[in-house]
């Protein structure tokens, strides 16, 4: 078992470090915690990346392509989710059909295995449409996609997709429960197909990215609306610097409902292998200044994730029993 663990992390040190991330915007407005030095990357992995690709260079692409080709396109899209009539004008999937199309062709052309999008506020301002649709099915295509043109997680989950074999995906922690112990992991709706329970997609609006009007709710663009299908998953996220790693494992529960968006909830946490509870959860992320976005797949991966950071030299984040008052721990 051993032996298998250490191909398996072999095989994932040989796909970061041969991987090529493509950033299209800058990081997001806000999100300067985020920011990373590359030749940090560069000398931790190896891995190529580029930032020098706009949001305008999408969008031209996207509007470049015969109505044709794009009625093809979201005839598959239907095919593969729900539409929201209601809530989704025919100009919206029409604009997510382009920009799926714009950004796999990108991908391709440039063999991008991953694009760190900067999917708002800048393609909102370009194009007026919200882009979590398209990004679903890009992560489903195979072209890991995270949100807000955040590198370290487009890292993470690379190599997430390199143990398991598995679609990741990026989510926040919105919402905590003490009463049974779980945690709620939500996106606005990114996350691919692979992700949904047998209530498969909606195609849907945004729950933020938007206007009010009259009282009614008018969202921008498309999300891909899913609950999580129940299973074993793991939460990895490193620090910019690429020499901390936080890793907790849980279960997505099967009966507990979860947010409007790419959603589930998560129970039988632990942190680095270790039962936790949430006072203690929130400690160790406050302490150590863990990053807010928490790539995620399927599988129990701790111990190919502690090997993985056995081989170059990270540090695995401990849980940090919960006090009463303020602690801080110096990073190494």
């Amino acid at each position: 078992k051993r032996f298998i663990l250490t191909i398996k992390v072999i095989k994932a040190l040989k796909a970061i470090k041969n991987a090529r991330i493509g950033q299209v915007g800058d990081l997001a407005n806000g999100f300067e915690n985020m920011y990373i030095d590359e030749r940090d990357l560069e000398n931790k992995f190896g891995t190529y990346i580029q930032t020098r690709h706009t949001v305008e260079d999408i969008v031209r692409r996207a509007e470049s392509y015969e109505e044709s080709e794009v009625e093809k396109v979201l005839k598959t899209i239907l095919e593969e989710g729900r539409w929201n009539q209601q809530h989704v004008s025919s100009e919206a999937m029409n604009k997510m059909a382009r920009l799926d199309m714009a950004l796999i062709d990108f991908a391709k052309e440039n063999n991008y295995h991953a694009l760190a999008i900067s999917c708002w506020t800048k393609f909102q301002e370009v194009y007026d449409l919200a882009v979590c649709g398209a990004m679903s099915r890009l992560n489903q295509y195979g072209i890991v996609s995270p949100c807000e043109a955040d590198i370290p997680s487009t890292v993470m989950m690379i190599i997430l997709k390199a143990l398991s074999g598995k679609i990741p995906t990026i989510n926040d922690m919105v919402s905590l429960d003490p009463e049974d112990n779980s945690i709620n992991l939500w996106h606005c709706g990114v996350a691919a197909k692979d992700w949904a329970n047998s209530n498969g997609i909606t195609w849907d609006q945004h729950f933020n990215i938007g206007q009010r009007e009259g009282g009614v709710w008018h969202g921008k663009g498309v999300v891909a609306d899913m609950d999580f299908k129940e299973g074993d998953i793991t939460i990895a996220t490193l620090h910019n610097d690429f020499n901390h790693l936080f890793i907790m494992t849980g279960s997505i529960m099967k009966n507990k409902k979860p947010y409007y968006g790419s959603s589930g909830w998560v129970n039988n946490l632990k942190i680095a292998g270790q039962k936790t509870t949430i006072p203690e959860l929130i400690n160790t992320i406050m302490v150590n200044g863990v990053n807010h976005h928490y790539p995620t797949s399927y599988d129990d991966l701790y111990e190919e994730l502690s090997e993985f950071a056995f081989w170059k030299d990270i540090e695995i984040f401990q849980p940090i029993p919960y006090q009463n008052f303020m602690q801080r721990l110096p990073l190494k």
